[in-house]
């Protein structure tokens, strides 16, 4: 009976042996699969190419897209870095398999611009973006920058934006240019009653309107209002105020007189009426006559006076 026993017994043994070797392989089979599972992938994309990588500030061959391979669990701060545009910083927790977008932002600088004309408007390529005194941001690049004001020249300049930058614009009042002339050189130019010069005559004006007279001796003077908005040119057509008077004289040693006043031959006058007189030893002659502007008169003695 003992010895049945112990027969079966064996058998048992050798049935459950070979079964629990088996579950005790599989089971360290197991836990090496874990271990070999237990690392991970992060794989990086960015919107910039050629972007650098960092992870725990280490820097990584290649640029996103791009997979790191072999991270145990944990934290990772990740940083992607390219030129023109802010970093991108990101912590990340390591247990699976993950993907991680880099969205890059563009760097952007301060853009002051002053003037000396408050108010003025300020364009950044060609664009109207403001007044002054104006502050902006823009990406780092090339820009140009024009500032306009009524009354001034415009001022355009280009700047290199890669820090915060400001730029003053010294506005210029606009000026034209007044060219006057006149059918008498010489004549005196005055503009809003101030002297200027003679003719021909030249003048930088802001724009406005001016007052601009012309006069010379023996003609009436040339007045007019001229509003100057571009270079300007005026003539100025003086016409004679006086009369000429050419004395006929026979004799040298005639005196020939106008209202009382021993003048040469010929003479002019202002036009209107005037008393001539010639005197010869004792022989005096006289009239009062009409001039009229720009004409020339012959008066000759004879036993009256003979005008023509």
């Amino acid at each position: 009976m003992k010895k049945n026993i112990l027969i079966i017994t064996g058998i048992i043994l050798l049935i459950i042996l070979p079964a629990a070797l088996v579950t005790a392989q599989s089971t360290s089979t197991g836990r090496a699969g874990r271990r070999r599972a237990s690392t991970f992938t992060l794989t990086i994309t960015s919107n910039v190419k050629g972007a650098s990588v960092y992870i725990n500030g280490a820097p990584r061959k290649g640029s996103p897209p791009m997979s790191v391979s072999g991270l145990n669990p944990g934290d990772y701060t990740i940083t992607v870095r390219a030129p023109g545009y802010e970093d991108f910083n990101i912590t990340v927790t390591i247990n699976s398999d993950q993907t991680v977008h880099a969205n890059l932002k563009p760097s952007t600088y301060q853009l002051t611009v002053t003037a000396n004309v408050k108010g003025a408007s300020v364009y950044i390529n060609d664009s109207l973006k403001g007044s002054i005194p104006f502050h902006g941001d823009f990406p780092p690049g090339n820009y140009k920058v024009t500032v306009t004001a009524n009354g001034y020249d415009s001022l355009t300049g280009e700047v290199s934006l890669n820090k915060n930058e400001t730029i003053h614009a010294n506005l210029k009042r606009t000026t034209f240019k007044l060219t006057i002339t006149s059918n008498i050189n010489g004549a005196n130019v005055f503009i809003d009653g101030a002297f200027k010069g003679n003719i021909p005559h030249h003048e930088t004006l802001q724009p406005g309107t001016y007052t601009v007279k012309v006069s010379a001796n023996g003609y009436f003077d040339y007045v007019s209002q001229v509003t100057v908005s571009k270079n300007t040119n005026i003539h100025a057509q003086l016409q004679p105020s006086t009369a000429t008077i050419v004395a006929l004289l026979p004799n040298p040693e005639i005196l020939f007189f106008v209202d009382e006043r021993q003048v040469k031959n010929p003479v002019q006058v202002e036009a209107g009426t005037h008393t001539i007189r010639f005197v010869s030893g004792g022989f005096s002659v006289e009239g009062e006559y009409q001039f009229e502007a720009g004409r020339t008169y012959q008066v000759e003695p004879v036993l009256t006076i003979k005008i023509e």
